[in-house]
């Protein structure tokens, strides 16, 4: 069995000069059509059928019992072989509809005529039978714009007005002319005209010679196209009345959807792109392709972020054979020019849209074609991704800490010796450095951000996880330091609070006032208080709280005062049950103690607010030797 595709091994030549090709053929040819997609099909006198692409002939393959010539060629490439519908699908005739005993006469997009017992039918595209006549002899030719018309050897049938009308002449063609008026051509009498009085008169244009046999006519905009008896292809310009010669030794032509002339001579191919109009190419998805394999529909929404994505073009577009593509991704504000096929790389996550245009002379482009594909989130990038890495990194801290912990106590042991004083001190930075990663503080916040991932608030907990981290890396840096500035610990406690507020769903508000130039404190100093206020102060409140911090100069020593506007001390009393933040305070009051020179100052003094008897908040102010 021969492939569905032939190329014809027997074309001699193809010469392109301004757009007009030639393409030799080793069978006479006979008749040539085209469709309103573009696509140009010819038969040859022993009606096999081609197909002509990019400059050559392909084949068409069609069933064998079908030996008679095509009929004609309608819209969206549907042909008529054997009164019978095919659609020209991959070099093949797909059969489409079958008439039974019938002989179709004129097919357009608008409907069909058909030719049945006697009776000529007017069918639309809808399948109704729209209106009919009786016809006594062999329709010729017919016309469905602007109302079905019909013709024999000698009478005009109104197909929808049952009326008939009898020809002074024998016609072998008519077409729609200008007005709505019906041009009728003849083999020897020349050209005839239906006026919009359905007056029948010869068509005379004074100093105008028409050719006197016609053979075939046909109306592109201005022009009238006749092809004579004897071959020669004329057209005539309607609007300043001019007759021209454009070829000789003519079969039969055509016109493309871009009006670029198509017309065979013998066993040749022509072509004129003289009257071409402004229409756009056309252009379709032919296939898309994911890293060289076709995808499915379903597969398109599931992309990966490394996948290359290949979108291939199909193009017609007869006047000229370059296109200039341009694609423009949702997002973007430029259109980019490409070359077909479209390679998409580096694909960006989530959904997307790609648009596709082209365009055939640099300045009107088509309607855009729309591409929507789907990219899944990579691993990296997932919510799951950031909580185990968090729980990685707090485990490596906890480990580091610990590691440093223990190298901390050897060194104690090895200089156990020193003044009391420093060793005392030690002890004290040892209990506070393990304060400053309590798995109590961690796990109860790591509690909350779980509390917030089961309630479906993943972007909270994602928020939420990142300024964890971010606390844990600045107490990591802080364990080195046995100071560090107002502004990193400033730094460090609007991190804090951030996070305490976010995980507390909004609960409080706070604000900092700093009334110092500069200075230095030991690290975590001013945390455990800052808790103290949200957990037994604020949190228990009715209604939204507000915290306040206060850095200020006082002599020797630097003041800082946390003040909250929750519950009191006395009312929190019944809310404790943990002993992590008293633990931190009384640690933190000795080191102030063992490093406050001038003993001026007390280390921690608590004021209880009330307003009308009635607790409004606590006071904490802490006196840091300076």
């Amino acid at each position: 069995m021969h492939k569905l595709l032939i190329h014809i091994t027997f074309l001699l030549f193809v010469t392109t000069i301004y757009g007009q090709i030639g393409i030799r053929h080793n069978q006479m040819l006979e008749k040539i059509w085209s469709d309103s997609l573009g696509n140009i099909v010819i038969q040859d006198q022993k009606n096999d059928l081609y197909q002509l692409k990019d400059q050559a002939l392909i084949k068409i393959n069609k069933p064998n019992q079908i030996v008679s010539s095509a009929n004609n060629l309608s819209h969206d490439g549907i042909i008529t072989l054997d009164n019978q519908f095919h659609k020209i699908e991959y070099g093949s005739l797909k059969e489409l509809m079958k008439f039974e005993n019938k002989e179709l006469i004129k097919l357009t997009n608008k409907g069909a005529l058909i030719y049945d017992n006697s009776k000529l039918k007017y069918i639309t595209n809808e399948g109704n039978n729209h209106c009919e006549i009786t016809v006594n002899d062999r329709i010729i030719d017919a016309i469905i714009s602007p109302s079905p018309l019909a013709v024999s050897s000698d009478t005009l049938y109104f197909v929808c007005n049952n009326e008939r009308q009898a020809l002074p002449f024998v016609p072998n063609g008519l077409i729609q002319f200008q007005n709505n008026d019906i041009l009728f051509s003849s083999l020897n009498q020349s050209l005839w005209i239906l006026t919009s009085n359905n007056q029948v008169r010869r068509f005379y244009i004074p100093g105008i010679n028409f050719p006197k046999g016609v053979i075939k006519m046909l109306m592109t905009n201005e022009y009238l196209w006749l092809l004579s008896t004897d071959k020669t292809l004329f057209n005539f310009n309607t609007n300043n009345q001019i007759l021209k010669r454009v070829a000789v030794g003519v079969t039969d032509f055509a016109f493309d959807k871009w009006q670029k002339l198509w017309y065979i001579t013998d066993n040749r191919i022509e072509s004129n792109i003289d009257f071409i109009n402004d229409e756009l190419p056309l252009i379709q998805i032919q296939e898309i392709r994911c890293n060289n394999e076709l995808i499915s529909e379903a597969k398109l929404k599931t992309l990966n972020i490394n996948d290359e994505l290949q979108i291939v073009l199909k193009k017609n577009f007869t006047p000229k054979k370059d296109i200039r593509f341009e694609y423009l991704l949702e997002g973007q504000k430029s259109w980019v020019a490409f070359d077909n096929p479209l390679l998409l790389k580096n694909l960006q996550e989530g959904r997307n849209k790609v648009l596709i245009r082209g365009s055939g002379n640099d300045v009107y482009f088509t309607k855009p074609l729309a591409i929507s594909y789907g990219v899944k989130t990579p691993i990296s990038k997932s919510l799951w991704f950031y909580l185990f890495s968090g729980m990685a990194l707090l485990s490596f801290i906890l480990i580091f800490s610990q590691i440093r912990i223990n190298r901390r106590n050897k060194i104690s042991e090895i200089e156990k010796k020193a003044l009391k004083l420093e060793l005392q001190l030690l002890k004290t930075e040892q209990k506070f450095g393990q304060l400053q990663l309590n798995p109590h503080f961690i796990f109860n916040t790591m509690n909350s951000i779980n509390g917030l991932i089961a309630i479906d608030k993943k972007s909270i907990a994602r928020l939420a996880i990142g300024k964890f981290s971010r606390i844990m890396r600045q107490v990591l840096n802080f364990s080195f330091d046995d100071r560090i500035s107002i502004a990193e610990e400033l730094g460090f406690l609007e991190t804090y609070l951030e996070l305490e507020k976010l995980i507390r769903q909004d609960k409080f508000d706070y604000s900092i006032e700093n009334n110092l130039e500069k200075g230095d404190i030991p690290p975590m100093m001013i945390q455990p208080f800052v808790e103290n206020a949200i957990l037994h102060g604020i949190q228990h409140k009715n209604g939204k709280g507000q915290l306040k911090i206060i850095f200020a100069d006082a002599g020797r020593y630097i003041k800082v005062i946390v003040e909250d506007d929750g519950i009191g001390r006395q009312a929190a009393e019944k809310y404790r049950s943990e002993s992590h933040v008293s633990n931190a305070v009384n640690i933190i009051k000795e080191r102030i103690i063992l490093s406050d020179k001038w003993k001026e100052k007390k280390p921690i003094e608590y004021v209880d607010l009330f307003e009308n008897d009635q607790a409004t908040g606590t006071q904490c102010i802490l006196h840091i030797p300076k």
